[in-house]
This record gives structure tokens, C-alpha cells and sequence, in this order.
């Protein structure tokens, strides 16, 4: 969608890439992301992390016009999973779209090696 392609279009190619699912509904509603939230909380933060835990929002809010509008101010959206330390030592865990500037280490995860880079990401 972000080079101007409407939404069946754009999961249609990332179907045929092999990014989302041919029932793609865990990858727009931000399920999959949220499960591997789930992964890196469990296994790397240590934190007993169940899906009840995270907040999830799909993509489907994020219209042709809001990216064409984010894309002007050099901006992208992505669906982001968060894990913010409170003050209080407390985690809390969100999956969500979030405009990120294009050229920001976020910005440029796309495709297959998303998985990848967040991973690297979280463990520095």
C-alpha cells in the first residue's frame, strides 16, 4: 500500500511472497505479531507473558490516505510490538500501527527478515 497499491493488492503480493498467511487474518489482526511478543517476553525478558497480556490492533485502520499522508512527512507505518518497562518494574506489551520515519532502523524492517531484525533489535 505504501507505493500506492490498494489493500487487496498489497496482501495479495505479500501472500504470494510468503509474508502473510493465505488466510491472512492472525497477520492483519496483529495476532502473529502479538505471538511472537509472546516468544521473545517468555524467553528473553523472562517474563510469564500470555496473550491475555497484550494489547493487539490490527492494521486495518491504516487506510490508503493515512499513508500517503504519513509517506509526504518521509514516514511509514509499521505494526510494532512494544515491551515498555514501567517505574513501577512492570512490562507492558502492545502490538499496534505506528508511523516510524522511513529511515529509522524500524522503518526499513520489511518481508521475511522482519522476525530477524526485531530479535536483533530486542537483544541490544
Amino acid at each position: 500500500m505504501g507505493s500506492g497499491g490498494t489493500y487487496g493488492a498489497a496482501l495479495k503480493e505479500a501472500q504470494r511472497l510468503h509474508i502473510a498467511e493465505a488466510e491472512p487474518s492472525l497477520d492483519v489482526d496483529g495476532w502473529d505479531t502479538a505471538f511472537k511478543l509472546i516468544i521473545i517476553a517468555n524467553s528473553i525478558l523472562k517474563v510469564p507473558l500470555k496473550l491475555e497480556g497484550v494489547s493487539v490492533e490490527g492494521i486495518q485502520g491504516v487506510s490508503p490516505a493515512l499513508i500517503e499522508e504519513a509517506s509526504k512527512d518521509g514516514q511509514v507505518y509499521k505494526l510494532v510490538a512494544t515491551a515498555l518497562l514501567q517505574e513501577n518494574g512492570v512490562y507492558s506489551f502492545d502490538v499496534k500501527p505506528k508511523i516510524v520515519k522511513k529511515e529509522s532502523f524500524v522503518g526499513t524492517i520489511s518481508g521475511e527478515i522482519s522476525l530477524q531484525k526485531a530479535v536483533v533489535a530486542t537483544l541490544n
